[in-house]
């Protein structure tokens, strides 16, 4: 079942993926709307858990040299086998060509990307029993945004089909939400974390996002 979603997915792509008409080339990429798969790496994060997600994302050509990316990401982090972190981001970035934006079969057409999303996180611990000897477990979620700000390239596989690779540096502009190993042992009834949220104001202490994607140019709006 899982391969016939996946390779349904993936339709769209295998009958786009051709050679762009002479036209097109011609009048220029703005207006080219393109749709795409992604998938995230969270990294470095000031307590060093790693994440993995996935999503979807559209871009819409703005000119020549500058492209629009708006975006959804789900990433499940895993914190040391005691709990989860969920996150989802919703957002918009800026792609800038420094080098120009030809898009051609074979080539790679590097870019600065900025932008901004929503952010909203889930974090859990893993099941216990608490002191009134049932089965528990404590959570926390918030609601936040965040800038970031990075490096990529796209590689043109055809001319509507290409694939890109980019790393971001995000920042948090709001609350965070910090976890610890409890100093208690689950058998007295104490959650395996300790789950705090207090912190408030800007939080530069951000994580970096590796992002892969497939993208497939559909359409021109302005042709």
């Amino acid at each position: 079942m899982k391969k016939i979603v996946f390779l349904f997915l993936l339709l769209p792509f295998l009958i786009s993926a051709q050679e762009a008409p002479a036209e097109e080339k011609i009048n220029g990429p703005a207006g080219q709307f393109s749709l795409g798969m992604r998938s995230t790496i969270s990294l470095f994060d000031h307590q060093s858990y790693q994440g993995l997600g996935y999503g979807g994302q559209f871009r819409i050509r703005a000119g020549k040299r500058l492209n629009t990316e708006w975006y959804a990401d789900y990433i499940k982090t895993d914190i040391g086998g005691l709990g989860q972190r969920e996150t989802v981001h919703i957002g918009w970035s800026v792609m800038f060509y420094p080098l120009g934006s030809e898009i051609k079969k074979g080539a790679f057409t590097p870019y600065f990307i900025t932008g901004h999303c929503f952010d909203y996180a889930n974090v859990s611990t893993i099941n216990y029993i608490n002191k009134e000897g049932v089965y528990d477990s404590d959570w926390e979620e918030r609601w936040s945004s965040a800038v970031q700000i990075g490096l990529g390239t796209n590689y043109n596989l055809t001319d509507r089909f290409d694939v890109s690779l980019s790393a971001q540096y995000m920042s948090h502009l709001g609350n965070d939400i910090h976890v610890k190993k409890s100093s208690l042992s689950s058998s007295e009834g104490s959650p395996p974390l300790i789950i705090d949220s207090s912190s408030k104001g800007v939080n530069l202490e951000g994580h970096l996002l590796m992002t892969f994607s497939m993208n497939v140019m559909l359409f021109d709006f302005i042709q």
